[in-house]
């Protein structure tokens, strides 16, 4: 049974981690035992323009976020749009859902994400924040949910402790493997149009991947993340 001591422990656990793929791998196993296998946590922005001051810090599959992203899903969401109607977290609810979001729903069972929570989360200074959490299970017991909700909030927290650190040493810095790849075919000159015929996802998609890079080094253009990401070798000159 899940009880406070569960949730005590998650926080115990955390507390000396500074890397942000660490506390995210470590937020996956620890969802896992509640009965999930899938995050997500974003700022409720337009994830292809993503603006300064936000982030997402993703476990979902790349193939989902980018089709979610390409085929612009946001703006018909009902969980992200449920979830800032009322201040409690939000239990995915089957019944009521329009065909777009019977469709949303259907494509991303085909990766296991069927059942889920979001949680709503404000912090000043910040944009809105959603931490989603999904899995295939469809009976998960009550307290669970309580507990998720607990430690999305201590998740969330230093989620937004480290990426601030991180503003001020780039030397932790990691691209997902797509991003290098968009990042490399920019800084060989090719246009976000090129890249996306390259690597056979939209142009949308590209945008999407090199505005994460520049949100991951704390810069204004994809020119200065190229700079970034050559001088630290995460990509080639």
């Amino acid at each position: 049974m899940v009880d406070f001591n569960f949730v005590m422990h998650y926080i115990d656990e955390i507390r000396n981690i500074t890397e942000i793929d660490v506390l995210a791998d470590h937020f996956t196993k620890t969802i896992k035992i509640l009965g999930f296998s899938q995050h997500v946590s974003s700022s409720v922005v337009d994830l292809a323009e993503m603006p300064e001051n936000s982030f997402l810090l993703s476990r979902y599959p790349d193939a989902w976020l980018e089709r979610y992203v390409d085929q612009n899903y946001y703006d018909f969401d009902d969980v992200i749009k449920t979830a800032f109607n009322q201040t409690r977290p939000y239990i995915w609810k089957d019944e009521n859902r329009d065909l777009k979001n019977q469709q949303i729903f259907s494509e991303s069972g085909e990766f296991g994400i069927i059942h889920g929570i979001t949680i709503p989360i404000f912090v000043e200074g910040y944009y809105p924040t959603t931490v989603n959490i999904a899995g295939d299970i469809a009976k998960i017991p009550e307290e669970n949910f309580h507990a998720l909700h607990l430690i999305s909030i201590h998740y969330h927290d230093l989620i937004l402790k480290i990426l601030t650190r991180n503003k001020e040493d780039h030397k932790k810095v990691t691209l997902t493997k797509r991003q290098r790849e968009c990042l490399q075919w920019a800084a060989a000159g090719k246009s976000y149009n090129d890249i996306g015929d390259i690597l056979s996802i939209s142009t949308r998609t590209v945008q999407f991947h090199i505005s994460n890079t520049m949100k991951v080094f704390g810069v204004a253009t994809h020119e200065q993340a190229i700079a970034k990401a050559t001088s630290m070798g995460i990509i080639l000159p």
